[in-house]
Formats: C-alpha cells, sequence, structure tokens
C-alpha cells in the first residue's frame, strides 16, 4: 500500500479548497458551499432510508438510518455528519407521528456524529498506527457482554430469553469482527481500523443514550431504580442490531466512496479558481 499523505499537507491542501469554494461561517465549524450541499444531501438520505426501511421491533425499530450518519461523520467530519442525521432523522421523526422522540433523536444523532468525528481524527491528524490492542479490547469488552447477557438471563429468568439472545447474538457478532481485524494487523489499513473504532464509539454513544431515555422513562412512571435500568436495557435489542448494520455498512460505504469525494473535493477546488 502506498502510505498516506501527511496531515500536515492535507490540512494545508484542505483549507486552500475552503478559500477557493468560499466560506458559509468562519470558526471551528466553518461551513463551505459543497459542506451544505453534502449536508442536504446526507440528511436527505437520512429522512429517505427511513421511510423506505423502518420495521417495528417490539418497542424499538430497525432502520438504517445510523449508518447514513456514521458514513457522513467519517467521510464529511463530526459536526457536518452529525448535524446531517439529526436534521433528517428528526424531520423524519416530527412528520411521521413520532414527534416526542424527535427531541431524542436530534441530540443522538448529533452526538454520534461528533463522537465518530472525534475518535477518527486522531487518525487523521495524527497519523497512529496500527491500533491492534485497541481493537483487541473491544473485542474483550463484547465478550464480556455477551457473557454477562447469558449469565443475567439464566440467573434471573432462569432460561435464556429471546431478548438477551439477541443481544448477546449482537455483542458475540461483535467480538468475533474486532478479534478477527485485531488478528488482520497490518494486512487491514490502519484507516478501516480507525474508521471501525470510531463507528464502534458512536453506536456505543447512541446505545448510552437510548439506554438512559428509558431508563427515565420507566422511572416517571414509577418502576424501582433496578426494574427501570433492567427494562431499559432489555429493550435495546433493536438498538444494538442497528449498531452493528451501521458500524459494519457504515464503514465499508465510507471506504468505498473516500477516494473519489477526496478527488471531487480537490477538482471543485481547482474549478473555483
Amino acid at each position: 500500500m502506498k502510505p498516506e499523505g501527511k496531515a500536515g499537507s492535507g490540512g494545508k491542501q484542505q483549507n486552500q479548497i475552503h478559500s477557493r469554494e468560499g466560506t458559509f461561517m468562519k470558526g471551528k465549524h466553518a461551513l463551505t458551499l459543497v459542506d451544505v450541499i453534502m449536508i442536504a444531501l446526507f440528511a436527505a438520505l437520512c429522512y429517505l432510508m427511513l421511510m423506505v426501511l423502518f420495521i417495528p421491533v417490539g418497542p424499538m425499530f430497525f432502520h438504517v438510518g445510523n449508518l447514513i450518519v456514521v458514513t457522513a461523520a467519517l467521510l464529511i467530519g463530526g459536526f457536518k455528519g452529525g448535524l446531517a442525521g439529526a436534521v433528517g432523522m428528526g424531520l423524519f421523526d416530527l412528520l411521521n407521528g413520532h414527534a416526542d422522540s424527535a427531541p431524542k433523536t436530534l441530540v443522538l444523532k448529533l452526538l454520534i456524529g461528533l463522537t465518530v468525528g472525534a475518535v477518527f481524527s486522531l487518525y487523521q491528524k495524527y497519523e497512529k498506527g496500527f491500533p491492534r490492542k485497541t481493537l483487541a479490547a473491544i473485542a474483550a469488552v463484547f465478550l464480556i457482554l455477551c457473557g454477562g447477557l447469558l449469565l443475567f438471563s439464566l440467573a434471573w429468568y432462569g432460561r435464556l430469553t429471546f431478548t438477551c439472545g439477541v443481544l448477546a447474538a449482537v455483542c458475540g457478532v461483535l467480538f468475533l469482527l474486532f478479534l478477527v481485524f485485531a488478528l488482520l494487523g497490518k494486512r487491514l489499513p490502519a484507516r478501516a481500523a480507525w474508521a471501525y473504532i470510531a463507528a464502534c464509539a458512536g453506536m456505543a454513544v447512541n446505545l448510552l443514550g437510548e439506554t438512559l431515555y428509558k431508563f427515565v422513562y420507566y422511572l416517571m412512571l414509577g418502576n424501582s431504580v433496578p426494574a427501570a435500568g433492567t427494562l431499559a436495557v432489555l429493550e435495546q435489542s433493536s438498538t444494538l442490531i442497528n449498531a452493528l448494520v451501521a458500524v459494519i455498512g457504515g464503514v465499508a460505504l465510507y471506504l468505498a466512496v473516500y477516494r473519489p469525494y477526496a478527488a471531487l473535493r480537490r477538482s471543485f477546488g481547482r474549478e473555483s479558481v
């Protein structure tokens, strides 16, 4: 593989492109014309994907909206990708009978983007080497979660429940995924490894946010703290499935389009001189 360009030169080139495109905002989150177009495009994709694929799973829903948010955050930046997800998915909630959850959607999708962007920037800014230890640590976390869910179900219910089984299965798949990545070593490009780590971090924030939201909801219904916590966790099966799809699919889509997108940005900059 050819080595990636230096972070410093890449940042200088990006600044040159921004100046040619024209800047709408100043400061840390400056927006150019291309940025506005890409935010609108990803927001529309989020909305469209929810319209096409939004399947009820008990009290939750299976969808691929988070996949688009992850791709957007990796491709155009955390704030911009999170903003696109917040607008597109928040608008879907408002217009399709889920207005009560729209504020939560706005906050969590923005947080997904910011988290993915912050973690991935470690690779982009500092050109970190292959994160074998980090991948192995993530795999260990998912293995512990998988075992913990199985033990909880057997100890609490005396059997393996469907919900705990689904949660444990998804954790098991993620464990195997990150274990394979760690074992592959440098045969897996560092960009891909960091993208998977960033996507996993973003989905972890979303999972924690969804769980906290449900925890508060069940507390307000009068449940005890242990009961509310248990109910909140057990309702996250679809959230975890959505996270698995977002991590695998979002990173795969990013890896497929990041080179053409970078070429497009460079071409746009030259044509705007």
